[in-house]
């Protein structure tokens, strides 16, 4: 347990795991906060720490030894070693010397500890670095004690240097030191080092920490301490037999390897403070070591020794210069001397941390490797894998930046050399492989990209080749419509190639092109030719014991130039079969499309990345001038969908449908939209108006469309706006766009539609942009009738809120400063828009109309004047018809109406009445369960039979104030009827009905008793009209008789008949 000041009690040895969890989390972060106070979380785990060492308990207890592994080095790493160090303050940093304190308290109790802690000491040995981060920003410190006090005169573990003490006297390092010292931390060393059978790595652990502030060591107190480890230290490595470094490497050797270099370059240090003579040796040592391990068979050994002559080239070239570097003269005659560049490259080149290494031998190195070295260095990579070769490459392409001209030069004929006896043919052979029926596609895939690398190479292969390459593939799409159109449906047959056939081409294309056999398979033809031995010895599974015959088949494979097949492939059985079936390649599903696409596309990339100069875009020109490319593809495109819908049946086209058994229509559709989008950029053409209707009608409204050609085709439309030019833009826009169903707009689709929208009235001046916004000039946009379409219509809620938001933007927010002066104005007509839309949208006759629908109304007379022969009648109807009020539509009494006729044939009433049955038996979208529920959430309807406000109402009229009594009056006549009153009308109608029957039954039967007791508690008829057609009955007013009345207009001749009764 702690203090309150953070010092351990005594009273329990718990180590504070609460504290340790809350360090991890402020420290193992990117974004870290280390506490740096003595009663935080560090300080507390520090001292928990170096008490349990005290105690001999601090290895046993796994959240102290989680602690010391793992959380504290990373503190302290990022306290010593970070740039924000010379961001903080003086408080933070003397927060930091006692936490440093604190350390210097740990290590010297755990260090009188076996087994040698190795972690805590490399902390030490950053704690004790002068030229960390830390200690440089506060160099100009002075020590805090007086040592001289502690140890005597001149008997101080460490002092500032009297050189730089005036300047840069490090005081603090020095603290830090003699605390150590005074603490018994350089006895415990002593006697660490001084002890039987101590290994390698643990001096080197322990010396380090010395040498690193070696400059600041008291030489009269630590020399005699320190020379005996020196002398033993070198005559120890010396003593490393070969044995040590040839014997298999397991963990405790591993470890001896790594530590050797590090234990030399802590002596070195020591040696320059103590012992200036012995540097030199130390050196040479240093040298040797890292050789004998480098010739080492294991990789571990050759790793570690090419890890340490980097890092010694590295600070041999560092500006800033390193204590115990060796100098760059000095370290190029050793590597040259001992040609470890040469040893180095037998060794694991084939793994890429393994050649990084070699790129710092060779960068050191640059114009001094001989021509013979990097004709050597090049030679190596025959015969060996593709991995091998690109790492050879690398190294080269590294060493090349040094490379003086003579260098170069030789280099580059080395390159041309190797190209020239082998590019020409091994691009046949892989165009020839890839075109066989029956190879799966993953191999059609790598042979394909085996030939697009020799043939992006600028240097090796000409540029002519890379042209007949180009019309090669547009050969093979023409040729793959050509066929499609011609055979349609009428072949279904594959070209089957016996199994016997198929393996060795498999291995063909994956063994020769993995193992680099190419260049093998190009030797002169000759009865005695043989595989070179190294393929044979391939390691690789597949290769059988005939693999012998399996190279003789590869290179009986080989294309050559008069055409043909050669070699002993001829003589294989099933030769002539497949040679016959060959014929059938007229098939129309023998396709290779996909592949031509491709590379097409990556050849065509190709060289436009190679030079940066107009002129070189000329392939590019070529393909739109001499081939037509766009309708080309095009047309193509149109092929494949067909053979696609075709092969797919009944079922139906889908992503996955599999076109040719080998390349699925997803594969198809993209290889063609991909290409028309990069071609249309690269060429700075425009696609015509031709092209972009033959890819809709194809993938949008034609047949046998499916869910994935439209949103690819939605896709595709959208992302190359701009390879369409403005008027074409406006056609695809007018009358294709906006021709879709609701049900048919994806989000793609609206995106689509959105683009071409805000494109259309952009180019028509009816939108204006103003830096990344849109505002509107002109009210009427083109496409704004689809934008309510999709927002009434779609039955996907995002998309009909996207179109919600659409029409608000374009009806008031986005407007421009002058339109939107008269706000009022905007707003009704809005209203009337929204009120016009949604009347012709719930175009299904009302179930529960309102009031002003419910009854006939007054007469209305209409004049009416045929035109064409002047004929005049007369037509009364009631003023309410047709679920629409006459008034609402401006009709008065004595109304003139002229009748015009345009040409002959049925009167438009009657195809407006067809029409109306065939939208709405077509569409479906409204049943009567649907259109009924509709209607209840109508405003008027809520009004009336949910909110009940005919009460208010009838109190609102009886005001006496005309404007009110008359917007009562309008308002009652859109909501529907008072079903108090219908109520009552029923109620009467009731009555009437039974005083009939009673009458004429009377003669027969007698009055039920139960009869006359219920007719008792029911209210008589004439109170009942009393209540609703006397003006000055409670209640009432002339202005709710007349309400009343008109809803006696609705009550069936049952109710007149019991007037007149």
């Amino acid at each position: 347990k702690n203090d309150e000041n953070g010092n351990c009690s005594g009273e329990g040895i718990e180590f504070p795991t609460t504290n340790l969890y809350e360090l991890e989390s402020r420290v193992l972060t990117d974004h870290w906060s280390i506490p740096y106070k003595r009663e935080e979380s560090l300080g507390k785990c520090l001292l928990a720490s170096t008490y349990l060492a005290r105690l001999g308990l601090s290895e046993s207890d796994e959240n102290c030894k989680r602690f010391m592994d793992r959380c504290m080095p990373e503190a302290f790493k990022k306290l010593l070693t970070s740039s924000a160090v010379h961001k903080w303050g003086t408080e933070i940093h003397e927060g930091i010397y006692n936490m440093l304190m604190l350390l210097i308290e740990l290590v010297a109790e755990r260090i009188k500890q076996d087994p040698i802690p190795t972690g805590l000491l490399g902390v030490l040995t950053m704690a004790f670095n002068p030229d960390n981060e830390y200690h440089f920003k506060n160099r100009m410190k002075v020590s805090q004690r007086n040592w001289a006090e502690v140890f005597g005169e001149g008997n101080m573990f460490a002092m500032s240097p009297v050189s730089t003490f005036q300047k840069e006297p490090h005081g603090w390092v020095v603290d830090l030191v003699n605390k150590f010292g005074e603490l018994g931390g350089f006895a415990a060393i002593q006697a660490k080092l001084h002890s039987e059978d101590i290994e390698l790595g643990a001096v080197s652990a322990l010396v380090q920490p010395l040498g690193v502030c070696a400059e600041y060591l008291n030489s009269s107190v630590v020399q005699p301490m320190l020379d005996p480890v020196i002398l033993t230290t070198i005559q120890d490595v010396r003593s490393v037999e070969e044995k040590d470094l040839k014997d298999k490497v397991n963990a405790v050797s591993s470890q001896r390897l790594v530590s050797i270099p590090e234990l030399l370059s802590a002596i070195k240090l020591l040696c320059m403070r103590f012992q200036p003579e012995l540097v030199t040796v130390v050196d040479d040592l240093r040298l040797d070591i890292l050789l004998r391990m480098l010739k080492s068979p294991h990789f571990s050994a050759k790793m570690n020794s090419l890890k340490e002559v980097t890092k010694l080239i590295e600070d041999s070239t560092l500006s800033k210069s390193v204590k115990n570097a060796i100098d760059t003269d000095r370290l190029l005659d050793w590597l040259v001397e001992n040609s470890v560049l040469s040893i180095a490259l037998e060794g694991n080149i084939d793994q890429a941390q393994y050649c990084d290494r070699i790129k710092g031998i060779i960068e050191l190195l640059g114009s001094k490797l001989s021509l013979d070295e990097l004709a050597k260095i090049w030679k190596i990579q025959s015969g060996q894998s593709s991995t091998v070769i690109e790492n050879i490459h690398t190294i080269i392409a590294a060493a090349a930046v040094k490379f003086n001209s003579d260098q170069l030069n030789h280099l580059f004929v080395l390159i041309q050399k190797s190209w020239e006896t082998e590019s020409d043919r091994v691009l046949d052979v892989l165009w020839e492989l890839a075109h066989l029926p029956t190879l799966p596609s993953s191999l059609i895939q790598q042979a394909l990209e085996e030939h697009l690398t020799i043939l992006s190479d600028a240097y090796a292969v000409k540029e002519a080749i890379k042209r007949s390459y180009i019309i090669k593939c547009i050969e093979d799409i023409k040729r793959v419509a050509w066929r499609m159109v011609r055979f349609g449906k009428k072949q279904k047959g594959w070209i089957q190639v016996l199994e016997h056939q198929v393996s060795p081409l498999r291995q063909l294309i994956s063994v020769a092109a993995h193992w680099n056999l190419f260049p093998l398979l190009q030797q002169p033809c000759s009865e005695r030719w043989s595989p070179p031995a190294q393929a044979l010895q391939l390691p690789r599974p597949d290769i059988k014991p005939r693999s012998e015959r399996f190279l003789v088949l590869v290179r009986g494979l080989v294309i050559r130039q008069q055409g043909g097949l050669t070699g002993d492939y001829v003589s294989l059985p099933g030769y002539t079969e497949t040679k016959r079936r060959s014929a059938q390649l007229n098939n129309p599903q023998f396709v290779w499309v996909v592949p031509a696409l491709r590379q097409l596309h990556e050849i065509t990339r190709s060289f436009i990345k190679q030079t940066y100069q107009k002129q070189d875009k000329s392939i590019i020109q070529d393909l739109k001038k001499n081939f037509e490319i766009v309708k080309l593809v095009t047309g193509s495109l149109i092929a494949c969908h067909r053979l696609a819908a075709a092969v797919a049946g009944p079922a139906g086209l889908t992503g996955s449908t599999l076109v040719d058994g080998r390349y699925t229509y997803r594969e198809y559709l993209e290889a063609h939209l991909k290409f028309l989008a990069f071609f249309l950029q690269e060429a700075t053409l425009y696609l015509g108006w031709n092209r972009a209707k033959e890819i809709w009608e194809c993938l949008v409204t034609g047949q046998d469309v499916c869910e994935l050609d439209r949103e690819m085709c939605f896709e595709w439309f959208t992302k190359g706006q701009h390879d369409l030019e403005s008027d074409v833009q406006q056609q695809l826009f007018k009358e294709k766009i906006l021709k879709l169903e609701s049900y048919e707009i994806t989000m793609n689709g609206f995106n689509l539609f959105k683009t071409f929208f805000e494109n259309v009235n952009l180019c028509d001046h009816r939108l204006k942009r103003q830096g990344a916004q849109l505002y509107v000039e002109k009210l009427e946009l083109i496409g704004m009738d689809f934008i309510w379409k999709i927002a009434m219509e779609s039955p996907d809620e995002e998309i009909a809120n996207e179109a919600i938001q659409l029409i608000i933007n374009y009806s008031y927010i986005n407007l421009n400063p002058r339109l939107k002066k008269d706000s009022v104005s905007l707003h009704k007509k809005f209203i009337a828009d929204c009120y016009t839309r949604l009347e012709d949208f719930y175009s299904v006759p009302r179930t529960i109309l309102p009031h002003g629908a419910s009854f006939h109304g007054h007469l209305l007379t209409l004049n009416v004047t045929y035109e064409s022969t002047k004929d005049t009648f007369t037509v009364e109807l009631t003023v309410n018809k047709d679920q629409k009020l006459l008034h609402q539509l401006g009709f008065s009494d004595e109304q003139i109406l002229t009748v015009k006729t345009s040409g002959s044939g049925t009167p438009s009433g009657s195809s407006a009445d067809s029409s109306t049955s065939s939208s709405s038996g077509s569409s479906g979208v409204f049943s009567s369960s649907y259109a009924m529920e509709q209607e209840k959430s109508l405003p008027g309807v809520v009004m009336a039979l949910v909110c009940n406000v005919f009460d208010m109402l009838y109190q609102l009229a009886n005001l006496e104030e005309p404007r009110i009594t008359l917007r009562v009056r309008k308002l009652l006549l859109l909501i529907p009827t008072d079903p108090a009153i219908q109520e009552a009308l029923d109620q009467l109608d009731s009555l009437g009905r039974k005083k009939t029957l009673l009458s004429e039954t009377s003669s027969q039967s007698s009055k039920s008793p139960s009869l006359s007791a219920k007719q008792q508690h029911q209210p008589s008829a004439s109170s009942i009209l009393e209540s609703l057609f006397r003006s000055f009955a409670p209640g009432m007013s002339t202005f709710r008789v007349l309400y009343n009345l008109e809803v006696r207009s609705l009550i069936s001749f049952h109710f007149d008949r019991f007037i007149l009764v």
